[in-house]
């Protein structure tokens, strides 16, 4: 989705394929509600805004942290 949609950065889990399978393994840390919060609150002091200033995308639960004060959420 990344380069499909010409996004400079994107964090999701990432799902291990053995072949052309899933395996229902997740590689490296799961990114939960609070991985994803941290990044959001990491990107914009990194630009120098505030959440306000933020859009964010999710579907499911454990995005409704990363979501709590950002301008424009996508579910």
């Amino acid at each position: 989705m990344q380069e499909r949609l010409s996004l400079c950065e994107t964090h999701s889990n990432q799902l291990e394929i053995t072949g052309d399978q899933l395996t229902g393994q997740v590689l490296g840390d799961i990114v939960d509600g609070v991985a994803k919060n941290r990044f959001v609150e990491s990107a914009c002091a990194r630009f120098d805004l505030n959440k306000r200033s933020a859009i964010v995308i999710g579907d499911g639960a454990n995005d409704l942290l990363m979501m709590a004060d950002c301008g424009l959420s996508v579910a």
